[in-house]
């Protein structure tokens, strides 16, 4: 019980130092993006994260986003219009960012 205690409470002081961090970034599109959508929330974050980097003492990040609803039976097209709609105008969004942090090649 001791053990798990200390573990977190270590993993408590971790998240509170990432918010520390984090609370602190400001993109430089942050003016023009606004997430309105699930993946451009994630890839919002991701660029919050990939700004801090240096604060973090990160020398390699690996991140992770998602979108769902691919699996559909009825007005395919019409679900595919929107997920890919989405999908362009998150990436787009993030890749401007990342541009303006200029780390984008």
């Amino acid at each position: 019980c001791e053990e798990y205690a200390k573990l977190f409470r270590e993993a408590v002081d971790t998240s509170e130092d990432l918010g520390t961090v984090l609370d602190k970034v400001t993109l430089k599109t942050q003016s023009s993006w606004r997430p309105v959508t699930k993946l451009s929330s994630q890839l919002y974050q991701v660029a919050r994260l990939i700004k801090s980097r240096t604060d973090r003492s990160a020398e390699r990040d690996f991140f992770f986003v998602q979108i769902d609803g691919f699996d559909t039976h009825k007005e395919v097209v019409e679900t595919l219009e929107i997920l890919f709609k989405d999908m362009n105008d998150s990436i787009e969004k993030f890749v401007v960012e990342l541009k303006a942090q200029k780390i984008f090649e």
